[in-house]
């Protein structure tokens, strides 16, 4: 009797054994299930345990995570590029994300990025006393003593401590005691002992003796490693700063660029005698509009006689001669004189006799250069006007640097000069 209890007990446990171990080896059946095809990257798990059959995660383009696995493809293969994945997308209890079963993987398709014209647009500021051109698809904000443009971003490429590119136009209170009677070396160390005040971030950078903007207004450039730019110009006993902030780890060129074409014409507006630009107290961020010549004049600040400014702008212009312009600049790095240089894109060079020849068309031996850049290791800063033809002259770390051309390319060749940054040698 006793053995037959025993043996009783024994099966009963045995028959429940086989039905735990029944329930535990029974596929899930899943919530919902839908064929799918998303766009993304196949990334490790990084020790995250989820199933057997789990072997990747997938994350797709808007940060949605599935849990991947595929009897076709070894997905240790597609790890970290774009791709199109399709298959099987299943939900099931108790299992926080999909579940993805790949059955086909391809290439992600390109995007396509759409054009968006980009123009470019007049802003004058009576209260600052500054004109410029910018363009549009940058964002302009106007604060009490200060204009800010902030430079587009590319969502591509944008993350969480991505910080876009900065132009600033700033009133800055100083003491200058120098002004255009005295020499350009007087100046030069009158600005930057004030500089030194107000940046002392800049203190230990050597400044060079810039004349920029359309009436070639002088003023002490500094240039950071990591591309940023800073113009101060004196106005009268203050200066006014025109810079050029770059943060980020994305080269600067495009950028830089810009703001060497806003350098080139830009122009502090013509005060009379006795007259100066107050700092009022007003409505910071109020964006308006005014009429000057009959086009519309966005994002500016009013002013009460357009007509008489117009004409006084006219009137300053240094040359009748209608600039060249371009549409964009390339960099390239002089290996024998270490400096690198944004030159027009469509444009070739060629060196030669100490310098380089800048043209429109290909280097043959008839072909005249537009543009000359020579270096030299004696000389002096300044720009030179002759007839129909500029020559503009800067000091970079003891080397001078003078680039010379017809009047009418002007612009670009301020562009190109102010574009040179001495390469260190490894």
């Amino acid at each position: 009797m006793k053995f037959r209890r025993i043996f009783a007990i024994s099966m009963t446990f045995f028959s429940l054994f086989l039905a735990a171990c029944s329930t535990q080896t029974k596929t899930l059946e899943p919530l919902t299930q839908e064929y799918g095809t998303v766009v993304g990257e196949f990334k490790s798990l990084g020790g995250i345990k989820v199933d057997s059959m789990i072997t990747h995660l997938f994350e797709d383009e808007d940060g949605n995570i599935y849990y991947a696995f595929s009897e076709r493809y070894n997905l240790d293969n597609e790890l970290s590029k774009p791709v199109e994945a399709a298959g099987l997308i299943m939900n099931y209890e108790g299992i926080d994300k999909p579940a993805f079963k790949i059955t086909r993987i391809s290439d992600a398709p390109e995007q396509v990025i759409e054009n968006v014209e980009v123009k470019i647009v007049d802003y004058i500021d009576t209260e600052l006393g500054f004109s410029m051109r910018y363009p549009d698809n940058w964002k302009i904000e106007s604060f009490r003593d200060s204009v800010k443009l902030t430079a587009p971003i590319d969502e591509q490429k944008k993350d969480e401590s991505f910080e876009p590119d900065i132009i600033l136009i700033a009133y800055l209170d100083s003491e200058l005691r120098t002004t255009s009677d005295n020499e350009s070396s007087d100046r030069k160390r009158d600005i930057a002992t004030q500089v030194a005040i107000l940046h002392p971030d800049l203190a230990d950078i050597d400044a060079q003796v810039s004349m920029i903007g359309s009436d070639q207004q002088f003023a002490l450039r500094y240039k950071k490693e990591n591309g940023s730019i800073y113009y101060f110009i004196p106005r009268g006993q203050d200066l006014i700063e025109l810079s050029f902030s770059h943060i980020s780890n994305e080269s600067p060129l495009e950028n830089s660029n810009i703001f060497s074409e806003l350098v080139s014409e830009f122009r502090l507006l013509p005060i009379s005698e006795g007259d100066e630009f107050i700092i009022e107290e007003g409505d910071a961020n109020e964006e308006k509009s005014y009429e000057m010549g009959g086009d519309e004049i966005e994002n500016s600040k009013p002013i009460e006689n357009d007509e008489a400014l117009e004409e006084s702008i006219e009137n300053e212009k240094p040359s009748d001669l209608e600039q060249e312009s371009v549409e964009s600049f390339r960099e390239f790095e002089s290996n024998p004189y270490k400096f690198t240089m944004s030159y027009p894109s469509s444009w070739y060079y060629s060196g030669k006799d100490q310098g380089y020849d800048f043209s429109d068309e290909p280097f043959e031996d008839d072909t005249q250069a537009l543009i000359r850049l020579d270096i030299s290791s004696s000389g002096s800063e300044g720009l030179i006007r002759s007839g129909d033809t500029v020559s503009i002259s800067i000091e970079i770390e003891d080397r001078y640097y003078i680039i010379s051309g017809p009047a009418n390319y002007e612009s670009i060749m301020q562009s190109m000069i102010e574009s040179i940054s001495p390469v260190e040698e490894e």
